[in-house]
């Protein structure tokens, strides 16, 4: 039940990345792109395929960043409301901090304050799931 959506969750980047290649291919855009030897970069690009240069494509952006989340919280929250165990809590703190710091990696101008909050949630969040993860679903001996 919850594996394909666990399966998700790893998966924002590669979804991202089909995204991409998606729009560069659908917008002909890829087969425009040079190498500058002048320049020492790439030219020919537009900006149609970032999070900056069209809303749509931050918006299926946004949405496949965060939607595998969204799905599993959505999975905990049932399976905290028909067990009422605190485990599933738990879990969806995790879910919950981890489509924080999707949420405040998805604005393209940040400010300082924008970037401390990532930061901290980032940090906290990784901290949280790591310990979860050895936890709840590896059982390791040493946090048990």
């Amino acid at each position: 039940d919850t594996v394909l959506a666990d399966v998700l969750t790893s998966m924002p980047k590669l979804l991202l990345d089909f995204l991409r290649m998606s729009c560069l291919y659908s917008s002909g855009e890829a087969f425009r792109i040079a190498y500058d030897p002048e320049l020492g970069a790439i030219s020919g690009t537009e900006d149609a395929c970032t999070p900056g240069g069209s809303t749509d494509y931050f918006t299926a952006s946004a949405v496949l960043s965060l939607l595998p989340f969204e799905i599993r919280l959505m999975q905990c929250v049932r399976q905290l409301v028909a067990t009422g165990q605190r485990r599933h809590a738990l879990n969806c703190v995790k879910y919950c901090c981890s489509m924080t710091v999707v949420g405040l990696s998805l604005p393209s101008q940040q400010t300082a304050g924008l970037h401390a909050a990532w930061w901290a949630i980032s940090v906290f969040s990784t901290l949280f799931a790591g310990g979860w993860d050895l936890y709840a679903d590896w059982g390791h001996p040493l946090v048990h």
